[in-house]
């Protein structure tokens, strides 16, 4: 993933995770190539650790969106199926929220790749057991953990699915409103976020209801749901100013994932001469 940071056209900073957990991060911003280098003095950004310190793969490109702090907010995740042994594996994978807090200049890693476990600066998320039933879906709500760290750099959330994992790149759905679709033997999950916090996004995301105008049914989703189980149909997307509609092939009502409303804060802003 590149990054201009300077708004002059050109990438900076480009960030990219491994088979082995690391978040690396390049800085690119020297006019001739010989003299791109990894950030940091070599050292990874980020280490991906599972609840019990096992490295957890990325196999996805991060997201990002500017942070009002400074520097950058990446989105990322866990999870690999590249061979016959992966489709058996069932360690638990994560999604994450990053604060690089300086994209250039000094900045420091969140965690060493020698750690046992996961950085206590990292706040901790979770899905809730409770499935909320509508329209012939599974939804669900977040929560944080009651310990949050004084000095965060970001957030954690465990895939609950057994077997779960990210096999797709995040995308943006509208302000900080970050798409997480995962993947699991039971069938596919979107789970929507805020990018900077981790938490639900400020407003009702998921809807049957096509037209804004029309008042939610009885028992929709509210502003707390932060996932939905798609199953195993197939899913076709419909891109639309104010939403993102999923139809599946097994007549259930269409999918509809709002952008306008509690679409977020601004992160962040440069100001130009």
């Amino acid at each position: 993933m590149l990054i201009d940071t300077d708004g002059d056209g050109s990438p900076d900073i480009a960030y990219a995770g491994d088979l082995l957990g690391h978040v690396w991060k390049f800085d690119i911003s020297a006019e001739k190539p010989a003299k791109w280098h990894v950030a940091l003095n070599g050292q990874p950004l980020f280490t991906a650790l599972g609840p019990d310190g096992t490295h957890q793969a990325i196999t996805t490109a991060p997201i990002w969106l500017p942070h009002p702090k400074g520097g950058v907010m990446l989105g990322i995740g866990t999870g690999r199926a590249l061979t016959t042994e992966d489709r058996a594996d069932a360690s638990p994978q994560t999604l994450y929220g990053l604060h690089d807090s300086s994209a250039r200049g000094k900045s420091l890693p969140i965690n060493s790749p020698d750690d046992a476990q996961r950085p206590a600066e990292l706040q901790a998320r979770a899905i809730l057991p409770q499935a909320l039933e509508h329209a012939g879906r599974s939804y669900f709500r977040s929560a944080a953990a009651a310990q949050q760290p004084e000095y965060p750099r970001g957030w954690y959330l465990d895939l609950p699915a057994r077997g779960e994992r990210l096999l797709h790149t995040p995308q943006h759905l509208a302000g900080q409103k970050a798409i997480f679709p995962s993947s699991a033997p039971e069938g596919e999950f979107l789970t929507v976020l805020d990018l900077l916090t981790g938490e639900p996004s400020g407003g009702s995301v998921f809807t049957t209801v096509s037209d804004p105008a029309r008042p939610e049914p009885e028992g929709a989703p509210d502003r707390t749901v932060s996932r939905v189980a798609l199953g195993s149909s197939r899913i076709t997307a419909l891109h639309r100013l104010d939403s993102l509609v999923l139809r599946s092939d097994d007549g259930r009502p269409p999918l509809v994932l709002q952008k306008r409303r509690g679409a977020g804060l601004r992160a962040g802003w440069r100001q130009r001469p």
